[in-house]
Parts: C-alpha cells; sequence; structure tokens
C-alpha cells in the first residue's frame, strides 16, 4: 500500500478506473521523464524540419508519377543536457483528393478531416486482408461446426498498427488512473488532449513485422521469423496538430505524434 500512495489514482465512480498493481506504477513512474525527452525531442525536429538541414540524410522511395517521397536521417541532439543519437523518416504521400476544385467544398472536406484525424483514425490502423473483414469468431464456430463449411479456418492477417489504450492523467485534478478493459480499444478523440486529459499511455503493436532470410541465396527457401513488436508511447497535447484556420501553406493542419515511453529495468 506505500508503493500504492505515492501516485494519486482516480477513484472508480469518478473516471472507472482499474486498480493500479505493481506493473502499473512501474510504467507510470516513467511518464514525466519520457515525456519531457520527447517534448524537448520535437522541438529540435521542429527546428530541423523546416530547414531540412539533417546530419546525414538520404532518399528510402523512389517513385514515379506518384505524389509521394520518403527520406530518412540520422543526427544527434542534445535532449535535456544529454546526447542522444537519433533516427527519423520523413514520408509524404498524396490520401486523397477532392471531387471538385471549388473552394466551397474544403470547410466541408475540412470539417471531416479534422473529425477522422481525432476521433477515428488511431481505432481504425489496423487492417487484416484481403479487403474483407470479418468476425474471428463467427468464422472459427461456423468452421469447426461442420467439415465442409466455406468458411476459412486460417488467422486473419492482421497488418498495420494496433493502438490500446492504457493509463490518463486527469487535466483538472491530476489523478491517474488505468483505462477499463471495455474501453480499451475505444480510443478517446485526441483532441482532449489538453483539455479532458494531461496526457495518455498507450501501447502500439506493429502487426505482420516479420524478419526474412535467405541463407543459400535468391530464389532458396525464405526463413520467416516473425516478431512481437510492442512499444509504450505518450500522447500530449504538444503532440496534437489541429488548426482550422487557413495559412500561407495549407488550408487546415491535423496530426498527432507520440513520444516513446522508455522503460527500462
Amino acid at each position: 500500500m506505500s508503493s500504492a500512495a505515492t501516485l494519486p489514482v482516480v477513484p472508480v465512480d469518478v473516471a472507472n478506473s482499474l486498480p493500479l498493481d505493481d506493473h502499473d506504477l512501474f510504467v507510470l513512474r516513467r511518464v514525466d521523464q519520457s515525456l519531457s525527452n520527447a517534448i524537448e525531442a520535437r522541438l529540435w525536429w521542429k527546428e530541423r524540419d523546416a530547414s531540412r538541414n539533417f546530419t546525414h540524410q538520404f532518399n528510402l522511395i523512389q517513385s514515379f508519377n506518384r505524389p509521394m517521397r520518403g527520406t530518412g536521417f540520422f543526427d544527434s541532439a542534445y535532449i535535456n543536457g544529454t546526447p542522444m543519437e537519433l533516427m527519423g523518416v520523413m514520408q509524404e504521400m498524396l490520401y486523397d483528393r477532392a471531387d471538385t476544385g471549388a473552394t466551397a467544398i474544403l470547410p466541408t472536406i475540412r470539417d471531416e478531416l479534422a473529425e477522422f484525424i481525432g476521433k477515428y483514425f488511431m481505432r481504425i490502423t489496423d487492417f487484416r486482408s484481403p479487403e474483407a473483414a470479418v468476425d474471428d469468431r463467427l468464422s472459427e464456430s461456423s468452421a469447426s461446426a461442420s467439415p465442409f463449411s466455406w468458411c476459412s479456418r486460417s488467422t486473419p492477417n492482421w497488418q498495420g498498427f494496433g493502438y490500446s489504450q492504457l493509463y490518463y492523467k486527469l487535466k483538472e485534478s491530476g489523478l491517474m488512473g488505468k483505462f477499463a478493459e471495455d474501453v480499451r480499444y475505444a480510443i478517446v478523440d485526441i483532441r482532449e488532449l489538453g483539455k479532458t486529459f494531461e496526457w495518455i499511455v498507450m501501447k502500439v503493436r506493429l502487426f505482420n513485422f516479420n524478419i526474412s532470410f535467405q541463407p543459400l541465396g535468391p530464389g532458396s527457401p525464405v526463413l520467416n521469423f516473425p516478431l512481437n513488436e510492442e512499444t509504450y508511447v505518450i500522447l500530449h497535447k504538444d503532440f496534437i496538430v489541429n488548426i482550422d484556420k487557413a495559412g500561407e501553406k495549407y488550408f487546415c493542419e491535423y496530426g498527432f505524434g507520440y513520444g516513446l515511453l522508455q522503460i527500462d529495468r
């Protein structure tokens, strides 16, 4: 009980918080320093991104007749007084075009884009291929019910990123809590950061992340090693872009980022 008393916990009747165990406390104690480092790194990034003046810069993607480009870089910076080696990637691509070029439709597109980025994007970044998504439980039960079932018995091929929200800190009271299981994947509207929430800790899982080897050279059998890659990240208002008004370069600008939660035992 003495260790739990070091962190304020949201009462269950206030935000339906789950109890915090030792692992939860271990993670939460590392949020402040990791968040400070991430904010400092973002300030460095904004400076360098404006000039695109990185120490080592190289192309990652070469495309023809498509508005897409990718650039990688290596650099170093002092983050909170500590030297740190950095690497990153800048990728730009066209997501969609409006059906008409009329400026009258831009406010509608802006409102739809703001809702999509703020409320829905992080909920749908994981998907299954091919195009159809089915209920896993339904397909499994149907397949097992009859040996002649047309339902596939194979495991769906998940791709993309899977986000789940774990912990939060309330803006007004500063109380910390743990998201209930039934809202673990119902990612909150990220525009609530800085209003309702001071920060949110999430877990990001990278699906279909495999390392392949061909020890005997091209054309030989491939050894495929799937990796269960998961990372803790921190969402904060300083990483959210929510600009409705037109500027010199863009009609509007929306986006989000997050800081890496460094957990060293």
